[in-house]
């Protein structure tokens, strides 16, 4: 049975799903759903508007945590959450702090840069392999991103705020990560991925990019290659 993903290619939370499918060695299709207009579909099959959702079969999941664990227990070959109780809290603690506060700092800065630079749209959102959407996008970007920004409460101030956050974030990951393959254990974790995941396009944010985080970017490079996601 195939499973399927609906999902937006460049939304990290997606690629999160997609990892844990990729690490997994399990075969998926993927439908795109694009931003404030292809949500109808996603109403009927889970009952709310966001991507990822996840079809198997008749199991409907949505959310990129509840997806993940659903993976993980339901296709246990190639575990990605640690076994024990101790290894198990910290891949959850990783995997909230990669959602809750390093995705959204993620996020401002990804749709700040994204708002001023149209080369970066154009040289780093690749394509989505469909010829609808590959047109429209390019001309929807500049106006779609504002209302992103409104969305996520991105005002000048919080902005600025969340910019500071991220500073400091990076530099916690960049000694977490050295001289360590991987963040919990010996092997690749739903840690690992949610981190690097989320971190996907960082570097080419012109104040995350440089020596002071390269360590790390070579770990989320690892990490990425590791579940063939590039």
């Amino acid at each position: 049975m195939t499973l399927t993903l609906y999902q937006f290619d460049y939304s990290p939370y997606c690629a999160k799903v997609r990892a844990v499918l990729q690490a997994k060695g399990l075969r998926y299709k993927t439908v795109e759903v694009l931003p404030f207009v292809g949500q109808g579909r996603l109403m009927e099959l889970s009952g709310q508007r966001r991507v990822p959702v996840l079809v198997d079969g008749s199991r409907v999941i949505s959310d990129s945590t509840q997806i993940a664990y659903y993976i993980d227990t339901a296709y246990p070959e190639v575990p990605l959450i640690p076994e024990g109780s101790e290894g198990y809290r910290a891949c959850f603690i990783w995997e909230d702090w990669a959602d809750e506060a390093f995705g959204p700092a993620v996020r401002s800065a990804l749709l700040s840069h994204a708002r001023a630079d149209a080369g970066f749209r154009q040289e780093f959102l690749p394509p989505l392999g469909q010829a609808r959407l590959d047109v429209a996008l390019p001309w929807a970007l500049p106006f779609a991103l504002p209302l992103l920004q409104a969305r996520y409460g991105l005002t000048s101030g919080r902005q600025a705020a969340m910019e500071r956050q991220l500073a400091r974030q990076l530099d916690f990951l960049v000694g977490a990560t050295t001289g360590r393959r991987y963040l919990i254990g010996s092997r690749l974790s739903l840690a690992d991925v949610s981190v690097a995941t989320m971190a996907r396009w960082l570097d080419a944010v012109p104040a995350c990019g440089g020596h002071r985080y390269a360590g790390f970017f070579r770990w989320r490079d690892a990490i990425l290659e590791q579940c063939l996601l590039t």
